[in-house]
């Protein structure tokens, strides 16, 4: 019985995951560890990354930061910074 649940979001279909793919199609995926449930996790956030839909690169177009207070602003550009870093891009 798997003890781990993983809510996929809106991305569908096989993405690359270790040395070959996931398919991340179902709403939940279910794992036997914490590790391989976080493992997908991130591979998940680094195809949002991939196809420019992670949600700290939406919150730092133009149009996500009208009327937004500067140091708001600014914690969302440190925060898209660090995405990259993290990211290797």
């Amino acid at each position: 019985m798997a003890d781990h649940a993983l809510i996929t979001g809106p991305i569908t279909g096989r993405i690359p995951h270790g040395d070959g793919f996931v398919d991340v199609t179902p709403d939940h995926l279910y794992f036997d560890t914490a590790e391989e449930a976080l493992a997908v996790a991130a591979s998940i956030e680094a195809e949002h990354h991939a196809r420019g839909t992670h949600p700290i690169q939406l919150a730092v177009k133009p149009e996500h930061l009208d009327g937004v207070h500067p140091d708001e602003v600014a914690r969302r550009h440190a925060a898209h910074a660090e995405l990259n870093e993290r990211m290797g891009s």
